[in-house]
């Protein structure tokens, strides 16, 4: 229910599991989810914590609890789930991509790219992970790396405006003003 945006039918299915099965982590961290997608954060936050208390190594739980925790602002506790989330499953990319997010924000660049880097090498057809590594990279002054990332981000997907734009302002650091101004429309 949540994928097809009905977080509200998401909410009453995890629900009635729960009643069948009260410490199901599996349902919790559904719910977890949902209540987030209805802006319900502190209700979110306790279902996703009920979840790791009983499954401490369950990753989606502990990723979904840093995604919610990073959304807030507290950069301390969202990096420690996403890590925590990543020793339980070192293949979890978005925690990998997260955690290379609060890095950027705290200005630890080369863990951001090492974060990316490692997302990449699981999911490397994201044109997500693949601006974020383009900023970074250009946060970094490897502005040529930066273009190569995201080139490859609006090849993946044309559409995808934040990677025109990412690789327009790249292409205004390097001096190449008329190719900025092309992805930028």
């Amino acid at each position: 229910f949540l994928a097809a945006g009905q977080p509200q039918q998401a909410e009453k299915s995890c629900r009635a599991c729960l009643t069948l099965r009260p410490e199901c982590p599996e349902a919790l961290n559904s719910l977890g989810n949902a209540l987030a997608g209805l802006g319900r954060l502190d209700e979110a936050q306790d279902a996703f914590l009920r979840a790791l208390k009983i499954c401490p190594g369950m990753a989606d739980a502990a990723s979904n609890l840093g995604r919610l925790l990073y959304s807030l602002g507290k950069l301390d506790e969202a990096e420690r789930y996403l890590q925590q989330a990543v020793e339980g499953n070192p293949h979890h990319y978005h925690s990998l991509n997260n955690l290379g997010l609060i890095h950027r924000h705290r200005g630890r660049y080369e863990r951001a790219i090492d974060c990316y880097s490692r997302a990449l090498e699981i999911q490397p057809n994201s044109p997500e992970i693949l601006v974020n590594l383009g900023n970074v990279l250009r946060q970094a002054s490897r502005f040529e790396e930066a273009l190569d990332s995201l080139t490859q981000a609006t090849q993946l997907r044309p559409d995808h405006a934040n990677s025109w734009c990412a690789l327009g302002l790249v292409q205004q650091d390097l001096g190449r003003n008329d190719r900025a101004l092309q992805s930028l429309r």
